[in-house]
């Protein structure tokens, strides 16, 4: 799954590195095609360029499973399921860096934008977990029914590739045993990837559309949102902050007010 989405990175930057070249800019954009063709043309591109390699390797190791005799119907569900799986995956994290990049001016700034819609509520959580912890003597969570409603997807592929060992741990289990504790947790996890990639593709086709091509050398390209943006990332970073210096201090309150005030100061 990281290589995945290390591919999926590196295909939206390949596809859409040029927003922040003044001079590509003006040469894409002067094209006697809609801006719509544009936008498709570079977001396939990106998309094939890993999709057709992927999909070649995957259908030679079914050949080379059979060939070896391990082309178990049950095991051939599980290698479609991790296909699909992979697909989504990268759709997700390709649409997301998409995005991150159509909002931003800066490449730097665009990798750190798409790290933080990748694992943005899976912070918050930490750090709401830890503070309920930290100052509520009577708090107590189930870590899985705690984190079950996180939406990283980072972290939805982490459970995923949790859940395709209860096949690979078990030498005779059966197709119901498959389904039940595999194939239909994973297909919800495949469903949540679909709609996440979808919402991602939509705003971004929308944001390029309305993208205001002299910003393309701004750490924002929307000069609207630069200030929620800059609440919600000083909140965090000051709540963050408070978390580790309290932890470090063994449960010291003046230490969690000296994270806090440095967080949002930094």
């Amino acid at each position: 799954m990281i290589i995945v989405a290390v591919c999926a990175v590196l295909s939206a930057l390949q596809g859409f590195s040029w927003l922040y070249q003044k001079k590509r800019v003006d040469m894409y954009m002067s094209q006697p095609v809609s801006a719509k063709k544009i936008f498709a043309t570079n977001y396939l591109g990106g998309l094939f360029a890993f999709f057709i390699p992927f999909i070649v390797t995957q259908w030679l190791s079914i050949v080379i499973a059979f060939v070896m005799g391990a082309g178990s119907t049950v095991m051939q569900i599980n290698n479609l399921f991790s296909f699909l799986i992979c697909f989504l995956f990268f759709f997700v994290v390709y649409n997301i860096t998409i995005l991150a990049m159509m909002l931003c001016g800066h490449m730097s700034v665009a990798g750190l934008a798409a790290g933080v819609f990748l694992l943005y509520d899976f912070v918050v959580y930490g750090i709401v977990a830890v503070y309920f912890e930290s100052y509520f003597r009577t708090f107590s969570y189930n870590y899985t029914e705690f984190y079950k409603y996180i939406l990283s997807p980072l972290y939805k592929a982490g459970e995923m590739i949790e859940y395709t060992k209860n096949i690979w741990d078990k030498r005779d289990f059966t197709l119901q045993y498959a389904w039940e504790t595999t194939m239909q947790p994973m297909g919800k996890g495949m469903l949540w990837f679909l709609v996440q990639g979808t919402i991602a593709l939509g705003i971004a086709l929308w944001c390029f559309l309305h993208r205001p091509m002299e910003n393309s050398d701004k750490a924002i390209a929307f000069p609207k949102i630069k200030q929620p943006v800059k609440v919600v990332m000083i909140a965090t970073a000051g709540l963050g902050m408070s978390v580790c210096l309290y932890s470090f201090s063994e449960g010291k309150d003046g230490f969690a007010l000296l994270g806090l005030v440095s967080g949002i100061l930094i």
